[in-house]
């Protein structure tokens, strides 16, 4: 970033310098992008602040961490060490919504598989597996693939600003809050596996057994690895595989 560009945003940033009516414009102008760019980024945190406190506390961030170009994509990647910053223990943000760091991390995580080059989804590839050995294919994982570990339904979460004003919002955000009553009461973390189906961001919370499959998936294993990690049960190898594929989980078959 140029000096020009450095002495501009510092300008933007100070209340004392920003004098003239064509800064204050600046200024304004500047804090409405930032924070429109934060909206977009954050939507569920969004959400669960409200409009006024999510403008309040967005507007601590901007000041807290100043935009260093001019180029919005990655303005909130310091979301959570602010959220976790001295600049909020006095607020009682943290005690109020414990859950608001892992929802701010899987909403920045959401856009950045926006972001990401695409893997296409080849279906004819499955037909290897009719004839090649297993243990000389692997899968070709989905777009943004990979696991995830949280202490709150934060898979649950993620819908709630797309439900919110329908008829299924009440009961919807009811299953929300006996969800985050359970997540308190564990003393582990639970395991979720991210990914992108047709250009959308997706989640799915894992039990014990799927964890183990969806971990030899991210290290590339081979498809023989990974059938005998969903179990020895014929149909239940089945039944995850054409999840697996219809979710676009995973996207093609590999020969090695």
């Amino acid at each position: 970033m140029s000096s020009y560009q450095a002495a501009l945003i510092d300008v933007i940033f100070s209340t004392e310098k920003a004098q003239s009516n064509a800064l204050k414009v600046y200024q304004n102008n500047y804090l409405e992008n930032a924070l429109n760019a934060l909206s977009i980024e954050f939507p569920t945190v969004k959400h669960l602040l409200g409009e006024d406190n999510f403008r309040g506390m967005m507007s601590q961030y901007i000041n807290t961490h100043p935009k260093s170009d001019f180029n919005w994509s990655y303005f909130g990647q310091h979301m959570n060490d602010f959220l976790l910053s001295d600049a909020l223990s006095d607020s009682g943000v943290l005690e109020e919504m414990p859950f608001l760091v892992e929802v701010a991390s899987i909403d920045w995580q959401f856009r950045m598989i926006e972001k990401m080059d695409d893997v296409p989804f080849q279906p004819s590839s499955f037909a290897l597996m009719q004839s090649h050995p297993p243990e000389n294919l692997s899968f070709e994982v989905a777009t943004g693939f990979g696991l995830i570990e949280a202490y709150f339904p934060v898979d649950l979460f993620i819908d709630l600003p797309t439900v919110s004003g329908t008829d299924q919002y009440p009961p919807y955000l009811e299953k929300v809050k006996k969800a985050i009553e359970s997540a308190i009461k564990l003393s582990q973390p639970r395991s979720f596996v991210v990914w992108r189906r047709e250009y959308q961001p997706c989640i799915q919370a894992l039990d014990e057994r799927q964890r183990q499959t969806y971990e030899r998936l991210a290290e590339n294993a081979s498809v023989q690895e990974v059938l005998e990690s969903v179990g020895s049960d014929a149909e239940a190898i089945s039944a995850w595989l054409q999840n697996a594929i219809q979710a676009q989980q995973i996207c093609a078959v590999v020969n090695e």
